[in-house]
Protein backbone atom coordinates (compact mmCIF):
# COMPACT_ATOMS: atom_id res chain seq x y z
CA UNK A 1 0.00 0.00 0.00
CA UNK A 2 1.14 3.51 -0.41
CA UNK A 3 0.33 6.39 1.81
CA UNK A 4 -3.16 6.21 0.60
CA UNK A 5 -3.02 8.11 -2.61
CA UNK A 6 -3.96 6.33 -5.79
CA UNK A 7 -0.94 4.95 -7.52
CA UNK A 8 0.92 6.87 -10.22
CA UNK A 9 2.93 4.18 -11.89
CA UNK A 10 3.80 2.90 -15.34
CA UNK A 11 4.26 -0.73 -16.22
CA UNK A 12 8.00 -0.64 -15.71
CA UNK A 13 7.81 0.93 -12.25
CA UNK A 14 6.04 -1.35 -9.78
CA UNK A 15 7.77 -1.10 -6.42
CA UNK A 16 5.96 0.89 -3.77
CA UNK A 17 5.42 0.03 -0.11
CA UNK A 18 1.71 0.78 0.07
CA UNK A 19 0.04 -0.64 -3.04
CA UNK A 20 -2.18 -3.73 -3.26
CA UNK A 21 -3.77 -6.17 -5.69
CA UNK A 22 -6.43 -8.77 -6.53
CA UNK A 23 -5.79 -12.46 -5.88
CA UNK A 24 -7.81 -14.82 -8.09
CA UNK A 25 -11.42 -13.61 -8.36
CA UNK A 26 -12.29 -10.10 -7.21
CA UNK A 27 -14.05 -10.75 -3.87
CA UNK A 28 -15.00 -7.16 -3.05
CA UNK A 29 -18.64 -6.63 -2.09
CA UNK A 30 -20.77 -3.55 -1.52
CA UNK A 31 -22.37 -2.73 1.83
CA UNK A 32 -25.74 -3.52 0.22
CA UNK A 33 -24.57 -7.02 -0.71
CA UNK A 34 -23.65 -8.32 2.74
CA UNK A 35 -25.70 -9.62 5.66
CA UNK A 36 -26.90 -7.52 8.58
CA UNK A 37 -24.10 -8.94 10.75
CA UNK A 38 -21.48 -7.72 8.29
CA UNK A 39 -23.26 -4.38 7.88
CA UNK A 40 -22.87 -3.79 11.61
CA UNK A 41 -19.13 -4.37 11.26
CA UNK A 42 -19.08 -1.95 8.34
CA UNK A 43 -20.87 0.67 10.45
CA UNK A 44 -17.86 0.63 12.79
CA UNK A 45 -15.41 1.08 9.90
CA UNK A 46 -14.37 4.66 9.22
CA UNK A 47 -13.35 6.74 6.23
CA UNK A 48 -10.63 9.35 6.78
CA UNK A 49 -11.58 12.44 4.75
CA UNK A 50 -9.60 15.62 4.15
CA UNK A 51 -11.45 18.66 5.52
CA UNK A 52 -10.77 20.46 2.26
CA UNK A 53 -13.11 18.03 0.46
CA UNK A 54 -16.11 18.83 2.67
CA UNK A 55 -18.18 22.01 2.90
CA UNK A 56 -20.46 22.51 5.91
CA UNK A 57 -23.77 24.04 4.85
CA UNK A 58 -26.49 24.05 7.48
CA UNK A 59 -26.83 20.56 8.94
CA UNK A 60 -24.75 18.68 6.36
CA UNK A 61 -21.27 18.44 4.90
CA UNK A 62 -21.48 18.57 1.11
CA UNK A 63 -18.90 17.20 -1.30
CA UNK A 64 -18.35 17.02 -5.02
CA UNK A 65 -15.66 14.54 -5.96
CA UNK A 66 -14.27 12.73 -8.97
CA UNK A 67 -15.17 9.22 -10.00
CA UNK A 68 -12.49 6.54 -9.78
CA UNK A 69 -11.97 6.79 -13.54
CA UNK A 70 -11.58 10.57 -13.37
CA UNK A 71 -9.36 10.44 -10.29
CA UNK A 72 -6.95 8.05 -11.97
CA UNK A 73 -6.69 10.04 -15.17
CA UNK A 74 -3.90 12.48 -15.93
CA UNK A 75 -1.39 12.81 -13.13
CA UNK A 76 -2.43 9.53 -11.48
CA UNK A 77 -1.14 7.45 -14.40
CA UNK A 78 1.65 8.56 -16.68
CA UNK A 79 0.53 8.16 -20.27
CA UNK A 80 -2.53 6.15 -19.34
CA UNK A 81 -5.97 5.94 -17.77
CA UNK A 82 -8.18 3.38 -16.04
CA UNK A 83 -9.97 1.03 -18.44
CA UNK A 84 -13.68 1.88 -18.56
CA UNK A 85 -14.75 -1.69 -17.78
CA UNK A 86 -12.77 -1.87 -14.54
CA UNK A 87 -14.78 -2.49 -11.37
CA UNK A 88 -16.17 0.65 -9.70
CA UNK A 89 -14.92 2.88 -12.54
CA UNK A 90 -17.91 5.25 -12.18
CA UNK A 91 -18.12 5.36 -8.38
CA UNK A 92 -17.10 8.47 -6.47
CA UNK A 93 -13.88 8.71 -4.49
CA UNK A 94 -13.62 10.71 -1.28
CA UNK A 95 -11.59 9.17 1.54
CA UNK A 96 -7.86 8.87 2.11
CA UNK A 97 -7.45 6.06 4.65
CA UNK A 98 -9.61 3.59 6.53
CA UNK A 99 -9.91 2.93 10.26
CA UNK A 100 -12.16 1.22 12.79
CA UNK A 101 -13.72 1.86 16.18
CA UNK A 102 -12.31 0.02 19.18
CA UNK A 103 -14.43 1.97 21.69
CA UNK A 104 -17.19 4.54 21.37
CA UNK A 105 -14.74 7.40 20.77
CA UNK A 106 -11.45 5.74 19.85
CA UNK A 107 -10.30 4.22 16.59
CA UNK A 108 -7.31 2.43 15.15
CA UNK A 109 -5.79 3.11 11.76
CA UNK A 110 -2.40 2.71 10.10
CA UNK A 111 0.36 4.86 11.57
CA UNK A 112 1.45 6.07 8.14
CA UNK A 113 -2.01 7.62 7.66
CA UNK A 114 -1.38 10.04 10.54
CA UNK A 115 1.81 11.93 9.69
CA UNK A 116 2.75 15.55 10.23
CA UNK A 117 1.72 18.07 12.87
CA UNK A 118 -1.70 18.70 11.29
CA UNK A 119 -2.61 15.11 10.47
CA UNK A 120 -5.13 15.08 13.30
CA UNK A 121 -6.73 18.48 12.66
CA UNK A 122 -6.84 18.36 8.85
CA UNK A 123 -8.99 15.24 8.57
CA UNK A 124 -12.50 14.18 9.53
CA UNK A 125 -13.99 10.71 10.00
CA UNK A 126 -17.31 9.20 8.96
CA UNK A 127 -18.48 5.61 9.48
CA UNK A 128 -20.33 3.11 7.31
CA UNK A 129 -19.85 5.34 4.27
CA UNK A 130 -21.53 3.10 1.70
CA UNK A 131 -22.03 3.66 -2.00
CA UNK A 132 -25.68 4.68 -1.50
CA UNK A 133 -24.65 7.31 1.07
CA UNK A 134 -21.95 8.62 -1.26
CA UNK A 135 -24.50 9.10 -4.04
CA UNK A 136 -26.32 11.64 -1.89
CA UNK A 137 -23.35 13.99 -2.13
CA UNK A 138 -23.66 14.97 1.52
CA UNK A 139 -23.12 13.62 5.02
CA UNK A 140 -25.13 14.87 7.99
CA UNK A 141 -22.88 16.74 10.40
CA UNK A 142 -23.92 14.41 13.23
CA UNK A 143 -22.22 11.60 11.28
CA UNK A 144 -18.90 13.41 10.90
CA UNK A 145 -16.25 13.33 13.62
CA UNK A 146 -12.99 15.16 14.12
CA UNK A 147 -9.75 13.92 15.62
CA UNK A 148 -9.36 15.27 19.16
CA UNK A 149 -5.88 13.85 19.66
CA UNK A 150 -3.51 11.10 18.61
CA UNK A 151 -3.16 8.93 21.71
CA UNK A 152 -0.34 6.84 20.33
CA UNK A 153 1.31 6.37 16.98
CA UNK A 154 3.96 4.02 15.63
CA UNK A 155 5.44 3.49 12.18
CA UNK A 156 7.68 0.87 10.62
CA UNK A 157 7.00 -2.69 11.72
CA UNK A 158 4.36 -1.57 14.21
CA UNK A 159 2.34 0.58 11.81
CA UNK A 160 -0.64 1.86 13.79
CA UNK A 161 -2.23 4.93 15.32
CA UNK A 162 -4.79 5.12 18.12
CA UNK A 163 -6.99 8.22 17.81
CA UNK A 164 -9.48 9.84 20.15
CA UNK A 165 -12.47 11.39 18.41
CA UNK A 166 -14.15 14.61 19.50
CA UNK A 167 -17.20 12.67 20.76
CA UNK A 168 -18.67 9.18 20.98
CA UNK A 169 -20.11 7.46 17.92
CA UNK A 170 -23.65 6.66 19.04
CA UNK A 171 -25.54 3.57 17.90
CA UNK A 172 -22.48 1.71 16.61
CA UNK A 173 -20.84 -1.31 18.21
CA UNK A 174 -17.01 -1.08 18.20
CA UNK A 175 -15.08 -4.01 16.73
CA UNK A 176 -13.62 -6.61 19.06
CA UNK A 177 -9.89 -7.31 19.00
CA UNK A 178 -9.01 -11.00 19.09
CA UNK A 179 -7.06 -12.32 22.06
CA UNK A 180 -5.97 -15.55 20.38
CA UNK A 181 -2.72 -16.22 18.56
CA UNK A 182 -3.01 -16.20 14.80
CA UNK A 183 -2.40 -19.37 12.79
CA UNK A 184 -1.36 -19.86 9.18
CA UNK A 185 -4.29 -20.78 6.94
CA UNK A 186 -6.99 -19.08 9.03
CA UNK A 187 -9.71 -17.43 6.95
CA UNK A 188 -9.97 -13.65 6.91
CA UNK A 189 -11.87 -10.70 5.49
CA UNK A 190 -11.40 -6.95 5.59
CA UNK A 191 -13.55 -3.82 5.39
CA UNK A 192 -12.46 -0.44 4.09
CA UNK A 193 -12.14 2.03 1.25
CA UNK A 194 -10.02 0.58 -1.60
CA UNK A 195 -8.84 3.25 -4.04
CA UNK A 196 -10.69 5.77 -1.84
CA UNK A 197 -14.05 4.32 -2.94
CA UNK A 198 -17.19 3.83 -0.84
CA UNK A 199 -17.07 1.04 1.74
CA UNK A 200 -16.16 -2.41 0.40
CA UNK A 201 -15.91 -5.84 2.01
CA UNK A 202 -13.03 -7.98 0.70
CA UNK A 203 -13.90 -11.59 1.45
CA UNK A 204 -12.33 -15.06 1.22
CA UNK A 205 -8.82 -14.20 2.39
CA UNK A 206 -6.49 -16.30 4.48
CA UNK A 207 -3.28 -16.03 6.48
CA UNK A 208 -0.49 -16.89 4.04
CA UNK A 209 2.56 -16.26 6.16
CA UNK A 210 3.34 -15.04 9.69
CA UNK A 211 6.58 -13.18 10.26
CA UNK A 212 7.29 -11.39 13.52
CA UNK A 213 4.99 -8.43 14.01
CA UNK A 214 3.21 -8.77 10.67
CA UNK A 215 1.53 -11.36 8.50
CA UNK A 216 0.62 -11.64 4.83
CA UNK A 217 -2.75 -12.36 3.27
CA UNK A 218 -4.31 -12.74 -0.18
CA UNK A 219 -7.08 -10.21 0.48
CA UNK A 220 -8.18 -8.03 -2.45
CA UNK A 221 -7.09 -4.62 -1.19
CA UNK A 222 -5.87 -1.34 -2.68
CA UNK A 223 -4.42 1.98 -1.63
CA UNK A 224 -7.09 3.52 0.57
CA UNK A 225 -7.39 0.28 2.53
CA UNK A 226 -4.54 1.46 4.78
CA UNK A 227 -5.91 1.22 8.30
CA UNK A 228 -8.62 -1.31 7.42
CA UNK A 229 -9.45 -3.92 10.05
CA UNK A 230 -8.53 -7.50 9.12
CA UNK A 231 -10.94 -9.90 10.81
CA UNK A 232 -11.22 -13.63 11.38
CA UNK A 233 -14.09 -15.04 9.36
CA UNK A 234 -15.07 -17.44 12.14
CA UNK A 235 -15.19 -15.07 15.13
CA UNK A 236 -15.56 -11.67 13.37
CA UNK A 237 -12.78 -10.37 15.63
CA UNK A 238 -9.98 -8.08 14.45
CA UNK A 239 -6.50 -9.60 14.23
CA UNK A 240 -4.67 -6.90 12.31
CA UNK A 241 -4.46 -3.55 10.52
CA UNK A 242 -3.86 -3.56 6.77
CA UNK A 243 -0.75 -1.51 6.00
CA UNK A 244 0.81 -2.35 2.61
CA UNK A 245 0.89 -4.83 -0.25
CA UNK A 246 1.43 -5.58 -3.91
CA UNK A 247 1.03 -3.35 -6.94
CA UNK A 248 -2.51 -2.00 -7.49
CA UNK A 249 -2.73 -1.46 -11.26
CA UNK A 250 -0.82 -2.52 -14.37
CA UNK A 251 -1.11 -1.49 -18.00
CA UNK A 252 -3.11 -3.61 -20.41
CA UNK A 253 -0.77 -3.40 -23.41
CA UNK A 254 -3.44 -4.49 -25.88
CA UNK A 255 -5.73 -1.59 -24.96
CA UNK A 256 -3.31 0.98 -23.58
CA UNK A 257 -5.27 1.53 -20.36
CA UNK A 258 -4.72 0.34 -16.79
CA UNK A 259 -6.40 -2.60 -15.06
CA UNK A 260 -6.27 -4.04 -11.56
CA UNK A 261 -3.18 -6.17 -10.95
CA UNK A 262 -4.42 -9.78 -10.75
CA UNK A 263 -2.35 -12.33 -8.89
CA UNK A 264 -3.11 -16.02 -9.18
CA UNK A 265 -1.42 -16.67 -5.87
CA UNK A 266 0.75 -14.88 -3.33
CA UNK A 267 4.41 -14.67 -4.39
CA UNK A 268 3.63 -15.72 -7.96
CA UNK A 269 5.91 -12.90 -9.15
CA UNK A 270 7.69 -9.82 -7.88
CA UNK A 271 4.49 -7.74 -8.12
CA UNK A 272 2.32 -10.24 -6.20
CA UNK A 273 3.97 -10.50 -2.81
CA UNK A 274 0.79 -10.52 -0.73
CA UNK A 275 -0.92 -7.91 1.44
CA UNK A 276 0.89 -7.05 4.67
CA UNK A 277 -0.96 -6.67 7.96
CA UNK A 278 0.26 -5.41 11.33
CA UNK A 279 -0.46 -8.19 13.81
CA UNK A 280 -2.46 -6.80 16.74
CA UNK A 281 -0.89 -9.35 19.06
CA UNK A 282 1.97 -6.81 19.13
CA UNK A 283 -0.19 -3.76 19.86
CA UNK A 284 1.31 -1.91 22.82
Amino acid sequence: MKFILLIALVLSSYSHASVKAIYGEDDRLEYSEVSLEYKRLGDATGAMIAKSKLSLQGTSYYFSTKTLGEEMMGNQFRNGYLCSDEAFHSQQTLSTCSGFLVSSNRLLTAGHCITGKKACSNYLWSFGLSESKMREGKIHRDSVYSCKRVIKRSSGKRDYALIELDRSVVGVTPLRISKKSLKKGEKLFTIGHPSNLPLKFAMNGRVEEISGESFKTNLDTFAGNSGSPVLLTKSREVVGILVRGSLDYVKDLSRGCFVANRCERVRSNADCMGESVFNLEYLK
